[in-house]
């Protein structure tokens, strides 16, 4: 690694361990002592991590509507091309499940910025409803001299679906945002019975599946940065998002919710998803890749130059799917169960969390090494979004000894 590039990593670790001290402190000493417009006489300080017990000793501020305590899970590893990769996934964290929790806000109050941030009438903000990396007082909604102006009165019923990078990322929407729609059923809370939802997601595929679930876009309101709601009647469907493990509920709800859109046709198909125009994790001999391929009979798709529901359609009818680690592998949640897949990772950028789709959906899960920059070479932010190349006698070679 350059000089220059290791000064501008440890800038970089510098300003992540101060900001979160610059912040709490703004908040403390200014945001803190707000008067004029706040709806508290002051900004909210308090933040509440015990959901559950909150409501257990303070039954008239809320209640708990459903919950499901985590479960740990067997994530086995997938089968890896080498040794070093098989040891990289073994270092993932183990899944220790998801807690979820299904409550209910009289008269909450609901702020914009990063995932939004929800608070009581006595101005309770509620922490794993108010997700922010540096902590829940470093949240953007703290960091204002003042709330925006005038808030807007919700009535009637309203469910709160923002979701940690949900905002234009189609794992995390699928994945993190969508299976709240499912909770909200089993809580018994019908969908038709909302007069709104809550959404930080404006991508183009949230519209597409939020009217497949039944939600006009009338019903639809977007959170923005300066979103301040006073909502009578608050559903949040809550839980720890999915980085190290995803549960079978999350496959089987989406499932569930675009059960129409999955074909019921016999699985014959071999799928290589594309990168195509791709900004980062490109392929870079792409076009080699995908000529070998076809004629081994793999049908070659672009996702991103698809609906969602044409997409759900072709990977319900694989049988394999071979593509670069990216979004695209995000419709595993579609193939059918024993299905296989051939996930194509930069050999030092390891995560799990197509790996944890494929064990929720009963998939075989196998990972293919590509060449690509040393990790160390690149700047962190760069990392994770690392070209590769394939060598594709290596990858026929790993096809045939996995008899796929």
């Amino acid at each position: 690694m350059r000089i220059s590039q290791i000064i501008k990593e440890k800038i970089r670790s510098a300003a992540r361990n101060f900001a979160p001290i610059l912040w709490r402190g703004w908040h403390r000493g200014i945001t803190s002592r707000w008067q004029n417009n706040s709806p508290f006489g002051h900004a909210p300080r308090h933040v509440l991590s015990d959901i559950i017990g909150h409501f257990r000793d303070n039954t008239s501020e809320g209640r708990v509507l459903m919950e499901m305590a985590p479960h740990a899970k067997e994530n086995p590893l997938p089968e890896c091309q080498t040794a070093q990769l098989a040891d990289a996934y073994s270092q993932l964290p183990a899944f220790d499940g998801i807690r979820v929790c299904v409550y209910q806000l009289q008269h909450a109050r609901v702020f914009g910025g990063y995932a939004g941030m929800v608070v009581d009438r006595a101005g309770l903000i509620f922490q794993e409803s108010t997700p922010y990396p540096w902590g829940t007082l470093c949240h953007p909604a703290l960091r204002r001299i003042r709330w925006p102006s005038a808030p807007a009165s919700l009535s009637g019923k309203s469910a709160y679906l923002a979701t940690p990078e949900a905002t234009n990322n189609y794992y995390h929407f699928m994945v993190d945002c969508l299976p709240k729609l499912a909770l909200l059923d089993r809580a018994k809370e019908p969908l038709d019975t909302f007069d709104q939802f809550i959404i930080n997601s404006s991508a183009r595929f949230t519209n597409e599946v939020l009217q497949e679930s039944g939600i006009p876009e009338s019903k639809v309101i977007q959170l923005q940065s300066d979103t301040n709601l006073v909502v009578e009647n608050l559903i949040v469907p809550e839980f720890q998002g999915s980085h190290d493990g995803v549960e079978d509920w999350q496959v089987e709800g989406v499932r569930r919710i675009l059960a129409r859109w999955i074909s019921n046709k016999v699985a014959t198909k071999k799928i290589y998803a594309a990168r195509g125009n791709a900004r980062v994790r490109r392929v870079l001999n792409e076009e080699e890749v995908v000529r070998e391929l076809a004629l081994k009979g793999f049908e070659i798709v672009d996702p991103s130059n698809l609906t969602v529901q044409e997409q759900a359609e072709i990977f319900s009818q694989a049988t394999l799917v071979v593509a670069p680690h990216g979004a695209a592998l995000t419709n595993l949640l579609f193939c059918p169960p024993g299905a296989a897949v051939v996930e194509m990772v930069h050999p030092q950028v390891i995560n799990g969390f197509y790996r944890n789709i494929s064990r929720a959906a009963g998939l075989r899960h196998h990972v293919f090494a590509g060449q690509g920059d040393h990790a160390s070479n690149l700047a962190r932010h760069r990392a994770n979004g690392a070209d590769l190349s394939i060598d594709i006698p290596e990858l026929l070679k790993f096809l045939h000894e996995s008899k796929l």
